[in-house]
């Protein structure tokens, strides 16, 4: 009779520890919506633009939703803090290039009310305070009133915006960007790449004309291979005036994976990036 509670006291605590070490297993390397709240028109147009980053820079970035990370967790261990477990999945998939640790989970939690921007090992913390900012910004208030879609779709918008390009570019993490949000709150647009530096091209006065006319578009030169970076130009112009400026950068060189479409490059995260409560 001992024996027999001795044995199934083991096997309870092996589930239990097997339990919570568990992680969903992916389907996509763009966008995993086990908690089911986009429409396929939704993650459709996420998918793409993630797609698109991973073929402009390289850098591989995956939305995540989830209804609680107990599910996986396990009931045994309910207090396992959303930065453990993200870093975990993070880390179990193998988000980002194994070389370059430059992946992004953006993941939330609908029914903990919690959502997280996970950064891989090559960002420094310094940029865990712009990924705040992302979220306080652009994701909080839309989560609370459970616009799912809209908080995604921003969140992933500004996330590219001010932490992917900028550190792909080789730019320091922007201290301001809280001024842009408040200048630009009416203005902000859900697609597209180059929002931020539309907005602080047109803030500024053309040196050739002084008036504020400027537009910012981002061109890709030589896009970036398995085997050599790409290159690009930032290009800000005047529809006032025959004012051009150009500004190169680099675009790094693709994952080496063998099945990059539907594999992560096998990158690792140290635990950076930032966590908000809805």
């Amino acid at each position: 009779m001992m024996l027999k509670r001795l044995v199934s006291f083991i096997v309870i605590l092996w589930a239990g520890a097997a339990l919570a070490q568990s992680y969903p297993d992916y389907s996509s390397t763009t966008v995993n919506d086990f908690a089911k709240v986009l429409s396929t028109e939704e993650r459709q147009a996420l998918s793409n633009q993630l797609k698109k980053l991973r073929q402009d820079t390289g850098v591989e970035m995956t939305v995540v939703t989830l209804v609680s990370k107990r599910h996986y967790t396990g009931a045994t261990s309910p207090s396992v803090s959303l930065e453990r477990f993200a870093t975990g999945l993070f880390n179990h998939w193998g988000v980002g290039d194994a070389t370059r640790n430059d992946g992004v989970m953006l993941l939330l939690l609908t029914k903990d009310r919690e959502v997280r921007i996970e950064l891989g090992a090559a960002y420094k913390r310094e940029w865990d305070s712009t990924a705040a900012r992302v979220i306080d910004n652009h994701m909080i208030d839309a989560f609370a009133e459970r616009k799912w879609a809209q908080g995604l779709q921003a969140g992933t918008d500004e996330t590219i915006e001010t932490i992917v390009l900028p550190f792909t570019n080789g730019e320091a993490p922007s201290n301001d960007g809280w001024i842009f949000g408040i200048i630009a709150a009416g203005a902000l647009v859900l697609f597209g790449f180059s929002l931020r530096e539309k907005i602080s091209a047109r803030m500024r006065r053309c040196p050739q004309c002084g008036q504020r006319k400027l537009g910012h578009v981002r061109e890709t030169d030589m896009r970036a291979t398995r085997s050599s970076p790409g290159r690009g130009r930032h290009v800000v112009t005047c529809t006032n005036c025959a004012f051009r400026e150009e500004r190169a950068f680099d675009i790094p060189r693709k994952s080496s994976n063998n099945n990059s479409s539907s594999n992560f490059g096998g990158g690792s995260s140290g635990g950076g990036g930032a966590s908000g409560r809805f």
